[in-house]
């Protein structure tokens, strides 16, 4: 009889997984959008597909990235294009340990607002030790 009421909760959540066991659920990324996955912030690049860091870089240097600002250890800002989407991005210790985006975007780990905001960061947390002008220059 547990048996049954546990495969009829998996059915009427559809995609949501309870396991019994070990008292965990798990959500699918689409629906917590919440990705880990840890890395050093001035390596970034090499963990993300050249197309989502070329189109980060793009928005980044369009100026898309809004009111970028710290606490703590996460950041946040808005990140503007054809539609504004809220990026928090938790930076630790020079790691990037974990990000969340609004848009919808469920092709891979990042997204390109992401990838923005952490051109953002970068340039905040790097322009005492590099000159600006060896960062794009973006509008706004």
């Amino acid at each position: 009889m547990t048996l049954l009421f546990w495969q009829m909760l998996d059915i009427a959540a559809s995609k949501l997984f309870f396991r019994q066991r070990k008292s965990v659920i798990f959500l699918p990324r689409h629906l917590l959008n919440l990705k880990a996955m840890s890395f050093p912030l001035s390596l970034f690049e090499t963990h993300l597909p050249a197309d989502i860091t070329q189109k980060g870089i793009n928005y980044f240097a369009q100026g898309y990235v809004k009111s970028l600002n710290k606490e703590d250890n996460t950041w946040q800002a808005e990140v503007t294009g054809t539609h504004p989407y809220q990026v928090s991005i938790d930076v630790q210790n020079g790691n990037v340990l974990q990000w969340n985006c609004t848009c919808p975007y469920d092709h891979g780990p990042i997204c390109k607002h992401v990838a923005a905001v952490l051109y953002s960061i970068l340039e905040e947390t790097l322009k005492e030790v590099v000159a600006p002008k060896t960062f794009p220059k973006r509008k706004g």
